[in-house]
């Protein structure tokens, strides 16, 4: 965790890392817009990797697109 603290890689998606109990802990991504089918969460040997891959929908016109629709990757160490 002390090396999430000190990264200086993009801010995107915002996150909190709460302590749950003794020796637990929560990690929680905002990630408006994102559904469960576009995030593909792994854990590869000691990290976690968290991907989000947002298609575009044909079906909606936007009259105005706050929320971005872009890919993203977030990893954290695991001990």
């Amino acid at each position: 965790l002390d090396r999430v603290r000190k990264s200086t890689s993009e801010g995107y998606p915002p996150y909190n890392i709460e302590q749950i109990g003794e020796s637990g802990l929560r990690i929680t991504l905002a990630v408006a817009g994102f559904t469960l089918n576009d995030l593909d969460i792994q854990v590869e040997q000691n990290q976690l990797v968290i991907k989000g891959k947002q298609d575009d929908d044909a079906t909606r016109t936007y009259l105005h697109r706050g929320i971005a629709a872009r890919q993203f990757q977030r990893s954290f160490v695991l001990a």
